[in-house]
């Protein structure tokens, strides 16, 4: 006999059976929260619908379970069975398997498809629907496909089913284990037991502390291998997302996590020198020139010779994305300046100032009456940069003028007769920038015409 546990005590802290026992069919779903698992059910158990109350997996109308728990009497509502532990079972009888057949739980199968199964294979027939699938496609009016579909819709609910009760006891809820059944299908259980850090790095919302938590459920806490790579490769990608670092030094990769973690930094180290041997992250010196070579080989790009203390660790993907993007660069910069429609004279440094200080001075330039901008040294010669290079890259902190920059930039380009087309990588980004510039200004994708999933 199949059975699933859900232990609702605390969070999968494991509940003591104290004051009584349940079994029966799921009669109706009154009320599910995804958000904290909290469920209201009505139990058909020995002839008598009870209302059972507490935390569960998702569930399905004519599913049978075993319940722990203590009856309370309800002010409002009366006398209800409120759970502490719940137990899953694979409907025994013909009258249980054919209230969840026909529940709807499985696509294709109403009350006629129901009967006709039960009829065929009695108190055998989801063990026949899930391992033999040819004996079902002989049933009147099934077929080879609809008897497949219903083996790995079958395989799906037990495979969700076990998933959600791994992961509802450590405050996954619902909506997210669905977010992550549908990244990783029906090896999403395996693959969670194998490496939980995983789930850290793949899906948004699920953080390192409850990676954590996970491990130790799993026995793969302290210095095991399992937590070494995968905290490593978390790091390195919450560093890339939070703080725009597309590498970190190895030195104080190691010490910090390290001291994190509270693990022996050689431990680290191996654990780091073998993701390097996989391939998985890349170990340089970023000033080393040879980097940007077609052949440049992925592991370790870092010469027996050099210092180690220069050396930097990088996810291969984002070692790959900063190789590409830098030749790109250098390919758009070194066009001759012939290719571009920019007015040559601007080649012409008082030509180019005067221009600059005319721009500013326009009151159609500022956002109100009040306002007066003198550009500054470092923005004037951005200005002329922008409008003689093929190609430039306008950076700085806050309050250094960057926006005045890039409004200026606009405006003498418009009085030039040229096209501007203003985009950001972000709609927050786009909208800013159409309020600074005074002119239309979109998204990055929506300008290629990028269709995006």
């Amino acid at each position: 006999m199949e059975q699933e546990s859900f232990l609702t005590d605390d969070f999968g802290q494991e509940a003591v059976d104290t004051d009584g026992q349940l079994e029966g069919v799921v009669e109706r779903i009154i009320f599910h929260n995804e958000s904290n698992a909290f469920t209201i059910i009505e139990l058909l158990s020995d002839q008598d619908e009870v209302i059972v109350t507490g935390k569960m997996p998702p569930l399905n109308v004519g599913e049978t379970l075993r319940v722990q728990g203590e009856w309370s009497d309800h002010p409002k509502y009366g006398l209800q069975f409120t759970a502490r532990s719940v137990l899953k079972q694979a409907p025994r009888s013909e009258a249980a398997i054919y209230a969840f057949l026909s529940s709807g739980a499985i696509k294709g199968i109403g009350e006629k498809t129901a009967e006709k199964l039960i009829d065929a294979f009695g108190s055998e027939t989801l063990e026949i629907m899930r391992e033999k699938p040819e004996r079902v496609a002989r049933i009147s009016g099934i077929g080879k496909k609809r008897a497949k579909n219903f083996q790995e819709a079958l395989q799906k609910e037990r495979s969700y089913q076990e998933l959600s009760l791994l992961l509802l006891p450590y405050g996954i809820g619902p909506s997210r284990i669905r977010t992550i059944y549908k990244e990783l299908g029906d090896s999403a259980e395996a693959v969670i037991r194998q490496n939980p850090y995983y789930l850290a790095q793949r899906v948004r919302g699920i953080g390192f502390e409850t990676a954590e938590r996970l491990a130790e459920a799993f026995g793969m806490s302290g210095d095991h291998p399992v937590r070494l790579r995968g905290s490593l490769l978390y790091t390195l990608q919450q560093s890339l997302f939070q703080d725009g670092h597309s590498f970190l030094k190895e030195k104080n990769l190691l010490q910090n996590l390290a001291r994190r973690l509270e693990v022996d930094e050689a431990k680290l180290h191996a654990a780091l020198d073998k993701l390097v041997e996989e391939e998985m992250v890349v170990r340089f010196d970023p000033d080393n020139p040879d980097l940007l070579k077609l052949e440049v080989e992925f592991g370790s790009n870092l010469p027996a010779e050099a210092d180690p203390e220069k050396a930097v660790i990088a996810m291969r993907s984002v070692f790959m994305l900063e190789q590409d993007l830098t030749r790109t660069v250098r390919v758009l910069a070194g066009r001759p300046e012939a290719q571009c429609e920019i007015d040559p004279r601007y080649g012409d440094t008082v030509y180019c100032d005067r221009v600059i200080s005319k721009a500013a001075a326009q009151t159609s330039f500022r956002i109100d009456s009040e306002e007066i901008i003198t550009p500054g040294k470092d923005q004037i010669k951005a200005l002329q940069m922008a409008l003689t290079a093929p190609f430039s890259i306008l950076t700085g902190g806050p309050g250094t003028g960057k926006t005045s920059t890039v409004r200026l930039l606009t405006r003498i380009l418009l009085a030039d007769g040229l096209e501007v087309k203003l985009a950001a990588p972000t709609g927050r980004a786009a909208r800013r920038m159409e309020e600074v510039c005074q002119m239309e200004a979109t998204t990055i994708h929506r300008l290629l015409d990028l269709q995006l999933d």
